[in-house]
């Protein structure tokens, strides 16, 4: 059973913009992959961090608002963990019409 999933992603400051497209297009792939679809991609750009996140002050925040079977959030989960230029990452059940 699919589900609606807002996934926000922070990426690093460091990463040039070349680094981070392809970052971003990772994310997206996996998402693909995984069987789910991209309804809405939110760039919200750089932005100053509550506390500081593996020694950085800020990051580029990037939500997925996405549509994906429950059995695979997981799995999805753990390949952005693991993608170069990801600090930090966040799935959430968002509420369906």
């Amino acid at each position: 059973m699919k589900r609606a999933y807002e996934f926000s992603v922070l990426f690093s400051p460091e990463l040039t913009s070349e680094e981070l497209k392809k970052a971003q297009d990772a994310v997206s792939g996996y998402i693909t992959t995984a069987g789910g679809t991209i309804s809405k991609k939110d760039e919200l750009g750089r932005k100053f961090l509550a506390y500081k996140i593996k020694k950085h002050e800020d990051a580029v925040f990037v939500i997925y608002y996405i549509s994906l079977d429950a059995s695979k959030a997981q799995e999805l989960e753990q390949l952005v963990k693991h993608t170069p230029g990801v600090i930090r990452h966040m799935c959430i059940v968002t509420e369906q019409d």
